[in-house]
């Protein structure tokens, strides 16, 4: 399957950085930076808000035009640190970002994406960026679905997964958080290598404590889950602002309190995401 226009709640719609062959080169350098500015930074800022508005429209509902704009700014940066100036690299870089979550090249579970741009790394941005497309192309093909099924299912599945009913506990820690990430997400789950898994698991679980302050099983599981969902750097995510650590570290003294409100704020994005889904809508 191809991509499906208008996938907004976990993983939207990508689109390659070149369009049959056609290739748009509009490279900003420093010193274009300061002349540009702000007229042309600002529309091209406008039309990154217009195509998130099309293809992603639960941000700006959700946070407002002017702090996705502020965001969308900030990821045209971060993308240039990454390399990319050009604005089809960029805007495909700001996609990734979305989909797969922030941090994404260096995300544990994406290990083919940073292989991807090692090895690619003295070719041209358009050239990187086509060659990185085509590869996540293949593997969301895989864990998304015809008309997205696979998303929306595992979308369904965490609506109805609260901290009460996570069947996860101390005894058999690893093994029940293995099984939760597969019941919720299985086709993700087999595209991940085990031993990956479980290195994420470990890895979640120790933020849960150092971060969080988490012991409960089910409070360490959330974390897990939500790197697993959104990205092990889910709460530095500038897209995701719901689940900026700064904002919930009020809480820490009290980890039921903490815990609750995280998992409020994820229910109230997750609901937001597909009510404002084109496909969903249209169903």
């Amino acid at each position: 399957m191809g991509f499906q226009k208008g996938w907004t709640v976990l993983l939207p719609n990508l689109i390659p950085p070149t369009q049959k062959g056609i290739m748009i080169i509009m490279q900003f350098t420093d010193k274009q930076l300061e002349q540009l500015k702000p007229n042309a930074v600002e529309n091209y800022i406008s039309e990154l808000v217009a195509y998130c508005d099309k293809n992603f429209p639960y941000l700006k509902n959700v946070m407002g035009e002017q702090n996705l704009r502020e965001i969308l700014a900030l990821s045209i940066d971060k993308a240039k640190e990454s390399g990319f100036t050009q604005r089809g690299p960029v805007q495909f870089y700001i996609n990734m970002q979305i989909v797969l979550g922030a941090g994404f090249e260096t995300d544990p579970q994406y290990p083919w994406i940073y292989k991807n741009l090692e090895r690619n790394n003295n070719l041209p941005q358009l050239e990187r960026t086509d060659r990185l497309y085509l590869q996540t192309k293949e593997y969301l093909d895989k864990i998304v679905g015809e008309q997205e099924k696979y998303l929306f299912d595992c979308a369904n599945r965490l609506q109805h997964l609260t901290l009460d009913n996570m069947k996860v506990g101390r005894r058999d820690y690893i093994g029940d958080v293995h099984l939760m990430l597969h019941d919720m997400y299985p086709q993700k789950y087999q595209e991940t290598e085990k031993d990956t898994l479980t290195a994420l698991i470990r890895t979640g679980t120790e933020k849960a404590y150092h971060d969080y302050g988490f012991e409960q099983a089910n409070h360490s599981a959330m974390i897990v889950l939500l790197m697993f969902i959104k990205g092990h750097k889910f709460d530095q995510d500038p897209f995701c602002p719901w689940a900026n650590r700064d904002k919930l570290i009020k809480y820490k003294g009290s980890s039921n309190v903490l815990a609750e409100r995280l998992e409020k704020r994820a229910k109230v994005w997750l609901d937001a995401a597909i009510k404002n889904n084109p496909i969903q809508r249209q169903g």
